[in-house]
């Protein structure tokens, strides 16, 4: 008994305190019995995962020709002073009004005048190359447009067909014409055409149509 309550001396005190922060230190870090800053182990930061640059996607156009611009009431123009439907703005149907008579009778260049306000096909471009509206008649209009490469490596003709489709739907709607041709062109060479005529579209369910068969009709 006397051995284990014998005092310890100094040193052997210091070398037990010693002994205790050196394993603190180990566990946790923290200071030396220096009072210095011990090490602390290098963790590298979790690694992050490779981030692949996506490519921008091409814009969709499955069944592009099952939805059209609405059709302007040219007859409704020249009659009202505001839309009777309520939803056109005070200033588009001003605009209509003031071209109605012009349109009504045939007259081109209220047809370039429209089109160039309109701009009914300017969503389609996202589509296509260069794009052209011609105005040979006062009863037809005819489009053609440069086809885009990307969308022709899938199934070209029935990209050709379906955007052509769509094109002859929303220049039906913004002028009232009864024919519209449309042609698909690379290079300058014509790699499809079609003709639509209003009354083939008239009444026509678009979500049962194939536009390949459609143009073929």
């Amino acid at each position: 008994m006397a051995d284990e309550n014998k005092r310890k001396t100094p040193d052997e005190e210091n070398e037990v305190v010693k002994m205790l922060r050196g394993i603190g230190s180990d566990l946790w870090g923290g200071f030396a019995a220096g009072g210095e800053e011990t090490a602390k182990p290098d963790v590298k930061p979790a690694a992050e995962p490779e981030k692949h640059a996506q490519k921008p996607g091409l814009p969709a156009i499955e069944r592009i020709w099952e939805i059209a611009d609405e059709t302007i009431d040219w007859t409704d123009a020249l009659v009202y002073d505001s839309a009777p439907d309520g939803l056109t703005g005070s200033r588009q149907w001003a605009f209509y009004k003031k071209y109605a008579s012009a349109v009504l009778a045939g007259d081109l260049k209220a047809y370039a005048a429209v089109l160039t306000a309109a701009n009914p096909l300017g969503d389609l471009t996202v589509f296509t190359g260069d794009m052209k509206i011609r105005t040979p008649g006062a009863d037809r209009l005819e489009a053609v447009f440069e086809v885009n490469e990307a969308y022709m490596k899938k199934n070209a003709k029935r990209y050709m067909a379906g955007l052509s489709l769509r094109i002859a739907r929303d220049l039906f709607a913004v002028l009232p014409v009864s024919e519209v041709g449309v042609e698909a062109c690379e290079n300058g060479e014509v790699l499809f055409s079609a003709e639509y005529t209003r009354d083939r579209l008239r009444k026509r369910s678009f979500a049962c149509t194939d536009p390949m068969d459609f143009a073929e009709e």
